[in-house]
Formats: C-alpha cells, structure tokens, sequence
C-alpha cells in the first residue's frame, strides 16, 4: 500500500496594506510565522466549515439510548429547547436542554456541570443545561414549553 505525503500548495491572497501589517503583527506577537498562522486559521475554518448542525432526531436518539445513566443521575424529565428544537441550529450551534429532576434529589452546581459536560460528550456537542425550576422569568419558561420537545 502506498504512503501519500502531503505537499504544501501555495495560496495567494491579496490584502489591503493595514490588513496585511495588522497579520504580520499578530503572527508575531505569537512567535508565528505569517503563513503558519494562516495555515492554522484555515484548516479551523475548514473543519468548521466541515462541521453539520446538530441534529434533532440524532440527539433525540443519543439522550435516549443514555437514559438509564440519565435517570441513575437523578433526571426525571429531559427536554430539548433552542434552535435545535426548532430546527434551526447551524453548524458549531450548542444544545440546549432544560432538565427536571427527581423528588428529592439533590443536585449541585458542581453536579450540574459535570451533567452537563457528560451530556456534551454524549452528544458531540457544546450543552447548555437548565433546570426546569431555574426557568424563573415567563418568556424564558413560555419559550421553553412552546419549542421543547421531549427526550425522556
């Protein structure tokens, strides 16, 4: 099998001269070359560019296939709300999810967190996590109930 080696191509890109002498000083001021920075903040674009928008149904699935750890956690009741919910979420876009727990269960601020960066790497995605009883003003709570589709 053979081994391919990436070459570098060459790009050419003409820029105003502030805009050129603003790049060269920010390389600098970060030890870079002009080229390496720009390297660099392509191939982040490309990933990003790469990236597809979460998914409802695909989250939907992800949420109910870790239920179980869910629910040993406390969860009662999941719902999805945002864009996400409504369709509308882009590429780099966050998942917003507003929880309600079980009687009695006691969950921290820390406890949260840690849900909540659980839930992101379940989903491949940034998490914003609410709990349903933090929901205090009534857009925050008519918004939710209006566009939140249930998980669990």
């Amino acid at each position: 099998m053979a081994t391919f080696v990436s070459t570098p191509a060459v790009l050419s890109v003409r820029l105003p001269a502030p805009a050129r002498d603003r790049l060269k000083a920010a390389a600098a001021a970060r030890g870079e070359t002009v080229q390496g920075l720009v390297g660099a903040l392509v191939e982040r674009f490309l990933v990003e560019e790469g990236r597809r928008p979460p998914e409802l149904a695909a989250v939907l699935g992800a949420l109910r296939a870790g239920a179980p750890e869910l629910r040993r956690r406390g969860v009662r009741d999941l719902w999805v709300v945002g864009p996400v919910a409504r369709g509308e979420a882009r590429p780099g876009s966050g998942v917003d999810l507003v929880a309600e727990f079980e009687a009695g269960a006691r969950v921290s601020l820390v406890g949260l967190a840690s849900l909540g960066a659980e839930l992101s790497d379940l989903l491949g995605a940034p998490v914003g996590l609410i709990e349903r009883n933090a929901l205090r003003s009534a857009a925050a709570r008519d918004a939710a109930e209006r566009d939140g589709v249930r998980a669990l």
